[in-house]
């Protein structure tokens, strides 16, 4: 009796390691296959969630025509170089698709590199420390860094707010320095790895971490302003912008026109 109540236990204890087993990996496909509709049928999600039609008008305006098709690739060794005109911050991952890497030192210059990417039909997509380390790296055809924009203009008032107004290459370690010699933060808002850019953490949504004040750079923003597709400065604010659009700006993936400036609230520096 003693045998069978042990091999009964040992099967109920299989059984329900198989049953949370089992949800457990439904949950990760449906979480997968659910950010796969967000990255590529956004607008459809859009129009099906009831989007007006001037929000739609302006997320195509802004809508970079990126080409998914061309994947990363996973180098057998940390490459040696950067002969590859695509290689994330690990030297891991490369992309040979791109036809090649643009830096534009001024919001003139990147207007002017989405004018002519749009006259030759040619997609350009928005780089920053490259840290993103999958196929989001590629495109067929050109990749503009901002490294070059990385200007921190100054701390002012917006919106009744205490904001730091800075280019979107400017890095989240060169943000949180010179907001220190002002003595003023980010606050949770500020990640482990420096180098990455104002604008490519807007891009993903990228984080710090709290567990009861906002982390998220992207709730931080107050303002963007950027170059759409058809090389026009934009000007976005929180106040401003039609909710489900500035929902849209703050996590864009680098889909919504190429993010050149922005206000992000701070407040004064504190020891935790």
């Amino acid at each position: 009796n003693l045998y069978c109540n042990k091999s009964h236990g040992a099967l109920l204890m299989k059984e329900k390691t198989l049953f949370f087993f089992s949800i457990t990996l439904g949950l990760y496909f449906f979480i997968y296959f659910e950010n796969i509709v967000n990255a590529y049928g956004w607008l459809n999600r859009f129009t099906k969630y009831g989007y007006s039609k001037e929000v739609l008008q302006q997320l195509k305006e802004l809508y970079l025509d990126i080409d998914y098709s061309q994947k990363a690739h996973q180098a057998s060794e940390p490459l040696a170089g950067w002969d590859m005109p695509v290689v994330s911050h690990n030297k891991q991952i490369f992309c040979s698709s791109a036809k090649g890497v643009l830096s534009p030192a001024s919001i003139h210059e990147v207007q002017e590199a989405l004018q002519q990417a749009r006259e030759n039909d040619d997609s350009i997509r928005p780089l920053g420390f490259r840290h993103t380390d999958n196929e989001g790296l590629c495109t067929n055809g050109y990749v503009l860094q901002t490294n070059k924009l990385n200007r921190i203009y100054d701390i002012e008032k917006f919106d009744e707010h205490t904001v730091v107004r800075a280019q979107a290459g400017v890095t989240i370690g060169e943000l949180g320095d010179w907001l220190h010699k002002h003595h003023k933060t980010v606050s949770y808002a500020s990640v482990s790895h420096r180098h990455k850019t104002l604008g490519g953490m807007l891009g993903i949504g990228d984080h710090g971490s709290s567990p009861h004040s906002v982390s998220s750079l992207s709730d931080h923003i107050l303002w963007v302003k950027l170059v759409d597709a058809r090389g026009k400065i934009r000007e976005f604010s929180k106040m401003k912008t039609d909710p489900l659009l500035w929902g849209a700006i703050q996590v864009n993936l680098g889909l919504l026109g190429i993010i050149v400036e922005m206000r992000i609230k701070i407040e004064s520096a504190f020891q935790l």
